[in-house]
């Protein structure tokens, strides 16, 4: 049952949510950003693309995944993930950084597995509710985390719908080939 995965695991995995015409209009609208390179976090991204692109919101609205966008618009962000020695993003948590938020939502615009990059989960941790950060990242808890991280294997089009409180990270990509996914945070 689809609600009881995400109330367990704290994420669910829609696969091919976004048709191929819909993840060709969102490339499309995100192509109008320019991304800003942070080696140190191994990605390049441009970030608030919804407030300068309104359209951008309603193809998101409008698309087969709409029904989980009707909440407010908190943040949003299209990241490319690079071939370097660090992960982009530390372990962290999305309500650690935007209290209000009720859910987010990671569409893969490539494939994400093994070396090409992609999102980590830690199931099950939402239920441990929000945890301390330090600097940019949780505290170091995934040792009580069940099962600890797991990397999802996504095809362009998946879209995870993920729990505010869910332990998750990106990691590197260690291929030439492009990682870009799109992530939304509604509250």
């Amino acid at each position: 049952m689809v609600s009881s995965s995400y109330e367990t695991d704290g994420f669910l995995v829609v696969r091919g949510a976004l048709s191929s015409d819909e993840c060709e209009k969102l490339d499309a609208f995100l192509t109008r950003f320019p991304l800003e390179t942070r080696l140190d976090w191994g990605v390049r991204f441009a970030k608030n693309c919804i407030a300068k692109c309104p359209e951008l919101g309603d193809l998101i609205t409008q698309s087969s995944v709409g029904k989980f966008s009707s909440s407010r618009f908190l943040y949003d962000e299209v990241v490319e993930t690079l071939n370097t020695a660090t992960d982009p993003y530390p372990i962290h948590q999305d309500a650690s950084y935007f209290p209000a938020a009720s859910v987010s939502l990671a569409l893969a615009l490539s494939p994400l597995q093994d070396a090409r990059g992609g999102l980590c989960v830690a199931p099950g941790s939402h239920s441990s509710g929000l945890r301390p950060v330090e600097g940019r990242k949780v505290e170091s808890t995934l040792e009580n985390d069940q099962g600890g991280l797991e990397l999802l294997d996504l095809q362009r089009g998946d879209v995870v719908i993920i729990h505010p409180h869910l332990v998750h990270t990106m990691v590197r990509n260690s291929t030439a080939l492009p990682a870009r996914m799109f992530s939304v945070i509604l509250g």
